[in-house]
């Protein structure tokens, strides 16, 4: 597991699916959710995990699961959101925190919500981090003085009103320096590790996913590549193809600022075909590879460049680099994994683990 923040007792990471249990367990109980519009059941707690999800893809950054350090105990949700402000104050990044009853009164809020201020800084370069605080929410009011912020003003927010309480750059620099032994040193902060790249955040999970797509390519029926559950779908052989070739999409979304799939007068982009799985390994291997190093030699500013899809000379999207990783590649071989395994179990191959072991292998 990739962790992006680690303090003296937590560790912060990636929320993934599987933490639907821990936040519906959460978000399900009043006491937690006293300040926010409803108490939340399964079905709205997996919507709220999707918004997180669609944030990461979107921002690059969104609420994380923190876990304590010695147990791995899951314990709360705190990280960065992107917060409209509306009027004149445009958007500004928000320490947001939210800690399952269990763990309250440990300090765990504050120590997590100064560690994801000091990153949101470091990382972000933000002129000024908020937290969005309902006025008589006086744990969060505690936690934001602790974290150096002061009421900044007030903002109709979700339909309720909230304080921003905020924290300026310049402040947070002249208090690193206070704290400083050496006078005038302006160092930034250390919270257990140090800040990593984006780069080093998002090839963990690159690694975990390609390694799990792998082993569904490895158990291609090859005398069923014409096979298909309905007339309009691909073939089993169309979509294992598209499965292999599409990790390497990496490497010109990040070595291009575009990428026209039927260039008017060019040749439009074809998926090859293949008559083994040794060259559908081969494929896929190659791909992956050329898209991890692509996204190692990145540095930070290139992941926020703007990147257009083209189709015949007219814009599908245009995102940031970032959110073509995690959306247009990432997400994409995903669902066209999800897709596969349903091929294969129609097919009767025994499926491998993915997110948890399959009714093959209990």
């Amino acid at each position: 597991m990739s962790y992006l923040l680690e303090t003296a007792r937590l560790r912060l990471r990636p929320l993934v699916p599987a933490d639907l249990d821990f936040l519906a367990e959460m978000l399900g109980d009043e006491a937690v959710m006293q300040f926010y519009p409803a108490v939340l059941d399964r079905m709205g707690a997996a919507a709220w995990l999707d918004r997180q999800l669609a944030r990461y893809a979107r921002d690059g950054y969104g609420p994380w699961l923190v876990e304590e350090r010695d147990s791995g105990r899951a314990v709360g949700q705190i990280g960065p959101i992107r917060q409209e402000l509306g009027g004149d104050d445009g958007t500004s990044v928000e320490v947001a925190y939210l800690l399952h009853r269990a763990a309250w009164g440990r300090g765990y809020a504050i120590e997590a919500a100064m560690a994801t201020r000091d990153w949101v800084f470091a990382q972000l370069g933000e002129p000024r981090v908020i937290s969005l605080i309902r006025p008589e929410n006086l744990r969060s009011r505690r936690v934001a003085e602790r974290n150096g912020f002061r009421v900044w003003r007030e903002v109709l927010h979700a339909g309720l009103r909230h304080d921003v309480w905020g924290m300026e750059r310049e402040a947070w620099l002249a208090a690193r320096a206070r704290a400083s032994d050496i006078p005038g040193r302006t160092s930034l902060p250390s919270f257990g590790v140090p800040p990593m790249s984006i780069a080093q955040s998002i090839l963990p999970e690159f690694d975990h996913e390609m390694a799990t797509t792998r082993k569904l390519i490895e158990r291609t029926p090859i005398a069923q590549m014409a096979w298909k559950p309905h007339e309009k779908s691909m073939s089993l052989g169309q979509l294992v193809a598209h499965l292999a070739t599409l990790p390497g999409w990496g490497v010109p979304t990040m070595a291009q600022t575009e990428l026209d799939l039927n260039p008017p007068g060019g040749e439009g982009y074809k998926t090859p075909s293949f008559d083994s799985v040794e060259g559908l390994l081969a494929e896929f291997d190659k791909n992956v590879a050329g898209s991890r190093a692509a996204i190692a030699a990145a540095a930070d500013g290139d992941f926020m460049v703007g990147w257009s899809l083209k189709n015949g000379g007219h814009t599908v999207f245009t995102l940031p680099r970032i959110a073509v990783l995690r959306s247009f590649v990432m997400n994409h071989v995903i669902h066209h994994r999800g897709q596969y395994s349903v091929y294969l179990r129609l097919n009767n191959v025994p499926l491998p683990s993915m997110y948890g072991p399959t009714a093959d292998e209990r």
